[in-house]
């Protein structure tokens, strides 16, 4: 996610939602464990109730996974590249994202979307945040064609 895009003066209300999720979720690594980190993260992205209502054998498989998402979490918040450096290779940009997602996701597309005009972009109708491993075949086939082209 392109959270380091957003600033503080420019984009208050989004930069806001941004940096209490990162703070949340370093907070629960460093003070908790990583099934508190789990359940903040997939409410943030996937809306409450996320974790209460995954199956227990999803939610072992998931925290397998999980601190590999934290680290990625980790290079995202501490990025230090701004929107204007991104703009030297908009034309190498593929932007895609889905309809139903949460609002910080929404902003984020707007921005990118409004400093960025030469890049390429698809709105999907559907999908949220999980899009690219719920409808992977529909992802997949997206940038394969934008490769090819």
């Amino acid at each position: 996610m392109l959270f380091f895009i957003l600033n503080n003066k420019d984009h208050t209300y989004a930069y806001n939602i941004a940096n209490n999720f990162g703070k949340e979720i370093n907070e629960a690594k460093v003070n908790s464990n990583w099934k508190d980190f789990a359940k903040i993260f997939l409410e943030f992205w996937i809306g409450k109730g996320t974790w209460e209502n995954m199956k227990p054998e999803q939610k072992q498989k998931f925290l397998k996974v999980i601190p590999n998402i934290y680290y990625e979490a980790q290079s995202i918040f501490n990025e230090k590249m701004n929107l204007k450096e991104f703009s030297k290779f908009q034309q190498n940009i593929y932007f895609i994202n889905a309809k139903n997602t949460n609002s910080i996701s929404k902003k984020i597309k707007e921005v990118f979307i409004s400093c960025l005009p030469k890049i390429m972009h698809t709105e999907l109708e559907e999908g949220d945040h999980m899009a690219p491993i719920k409808h992977s075949e529909k992802i997949n086939a997206l940038i394969y064609d934008y490769l090819r082209n």
